[in-house]
């Protein structure tokens, strides 16, 4: 009797300490590894970025529970081409060599635009291929885009390629 009684009041106490991951916060003092750069495969990059498909937008995420625009692209560069980006998009914008024409964007590169007429940059993905990238709409999440749709074609302001992007 004295062993259930113990075993009842173990059990009582592991069910009544609930913690999410949202209240675990992990620092570490251990460099992170970069990866080799110019070593990545196109194959991995979109199917990278594939997985992230439908994650929900989430202002200043940067994991798969909840993303934004420049929170996908600077995971998206850390794990295939192993490049830690600004968190801005503007910050990214003046890191990367400017490529207006969108003829010349190579999978991989960054693609800004702003999302009010005719102002400034703030809003990134990674372009695919000659008419879709990929990014992080607030109300879709991770999707892909298409530069043929009136609303991306009036927004686009420019391409970047990073200098250490192989």
């Amino acid at each position: 009797m004295k062993k259930i009684l113990i075993l009842i009041l173990i059990i009582a106490g592991f069910t009544s300490c609930k913690v999410s991951k949202q209240d675990v916060v992990i620092e570490t003092k251990k460099p992170v590894k970069e990866k080799p750069k110019g070593k990545h495969k196109v194959s991995d990059l979109r199917a990278y970025c594939l997985d992230w498909l439908g994650t929900p937008h989430r202002m200043g995420g940067t994991t798969k529970q909840g993303v934004d625009c420049s929170g996908f692209v600077c995971n998206v560069y850390q794990e295939i081409y192993g490049i830690s980006l600004p968190r801005r998009s503007q910050d990214m914008a003046k890191v990367c060599k400017t490529i207006k024409d969108k003829n010349a964007l190579e999978e991989g590169d960054l693609v800004f635009f702003n999302n009010k007429k005719g102002g400034t940059i703030n809003h990134v993905g990674i372009f695919l291929d000659k008419d879709k990238f990929i990014h992080t709409s607030t109300s879709k999440g991770v999707t892909i885009g298409r530069f043929s749709e009136e609303y991306w074609a009036e927004r686009f302001r420019c391409g970047g390629r990073h200098p250490e992007k192989k």
